[in-house]
């Protein structure tokens, strides 16, 4: 979470309506980085109309009840990795976005990098031969 907290602050066109971990501690100290008050049920998030989009990045575990009640509510999202410790929850979780229409991004490392997807269609396109290894720093 700290990256994303970092990240939505310098955004302009973002604007964070409200913080959410059942960790009390935890979302206070995110709160006051964002400067958007705590609540204590995702439901308030998830039922308040004005907000278009969650940024899930709680444990794992907690991605099952998370996920699918942001789904039902319409809510775009961003979920941190891995989206569920079972294929079973993963399915229900994907179920529950396919059915909703959201946008939705699991949250890989670099993605959505300029350079890796780049790289991506490159190998797509058979442009680089055959790849035997490959090293990022």
């Amino acid at each position: 979470m700290p990256g994303f907290a970092r990240t939505l602050r310098t955004r302009k066109e973002v604007d964070v309506a409200a913080v959410y971990d059942p960790n009390r501690k935890l979302a206070a100290k995110y709160a006051m980085e964002l400067q958007a008050p705590v609540v204590d049920d995702p439901a308030l998030i998830f039922n308040d109309p004005s907000i278009t989009a969650v940024t899930i990045c709680g444990t794992t575990p907690q991605h099952n009840e998370l996920v699918g009640p942001a789904a039902r509510a319409g809510k775009h999202m961003f979920v941190e990795k891995p989206l569920a410790i079972n294929a079973r929850d993963a399915a229900r979780i994907a179920l529950a976005i396919q059915q909703s229409g959201v946008i939705f991004q699991t949250g890989h490392f670099m993605r959505s990098s300029g350079l890796l997807r780049f790289v991506k269609q490159e190998v797509a396109a058979d442009n680089l031969g055959i790849i035997t290894r490959a090293r990022a720093s």
